[in-house]
């Protein structure tokens, strides 16, 4: 029963992914790991079409235990990540128009800028850019990966973590939601960012509500 509630919860997601055009065709992955087995999205297919019988199970080494289709091009990254932050148990990764357009100018979103992102997502990383389908972008994530629960991949796209499937969404959702204001607040001008000693009181709330 909990691997067909995981299995639902990867297909609910993929399609909230799909329909607020986070993804486009076959676009994004996301996984969710359970013990140590991990149930991720598979290659080629539309994430708002997703059943339950297309979720592949592996274990943590990437040894498929069931399912038919081929396993995700980014399957390295997951596995990286799980296996570096035990805590995470949840990973979307998608291309939301906003945030992948600042992943490929000069610019990060990790300016003081917004109370509710550092509340819920905290630093958001910029990560060089990697080859995807290859071990580069889950290596260029690991010097940032205790740091950050949301990052950008340059010229590629997005990445959120969480302790569950929604968590991880959330993130993904607030980051795109921060990415199209913060290229608003910039067309107006000089943005004007949250003080030193206020960012502090929110990291102090936010280890709070962690707990």
């Amino acid at each position: 029963m909990e691997s067909h509630s995981i299995k639902t919860g990867i297909c609910q997601i993929g399609k909230l992914m799909y329909d607020n055009k986070f993804v486009v065709a076959t676009d994004g992955n996301i996984s969710v790991r359970k013990d140590r087995i991990i149930f991720i999205t598979p290659s080629g297919m539309s994430k708002g079409e997703l059943t339950e019988p297309d979720i592949i199970l592996t274990d943590l080494c990437g040894k498929k235990v069931s399912g038919t289709r081929k396993i995700s091009s980014e399957f390295i990254m997951h596995q990286k990540i799980y296996e570096t932050r035990p805590d995470i148990m949840a990973i979307c990764h998608a291309h939301p128009i906003n945030a992948t357009a600042v992943s490929m100018t000069d610019s990060d979103l990790n300016e003081p800028l917004l109370q509710e992102v550092i509340l819920t997502i905290g630093k958001i990383c910029l990560i060089p850019y990697g080859t995807t389908g290859t071990s580069e972008i889950a290596e260029n994530l690991v010097p940032f990966l205790s740091d950050c629960d949301a990052f950008l991949l340059a010229n590629h796209g997005v990445l959120t973590l969480g302790r569950n499937l929604k968590e991880a969404y959330q993130k993904l959702e607030t980051l795109e939601h921060y990415a199209e204001i913060f290229i608003k607040a910039k067309t107006l001008g000089n943005v004007r960012n949250i003080s030193n000693i206020n960012v502090q009181k929110l990291y102090e709330i936010r280890c709070r509500t962690k707990l």
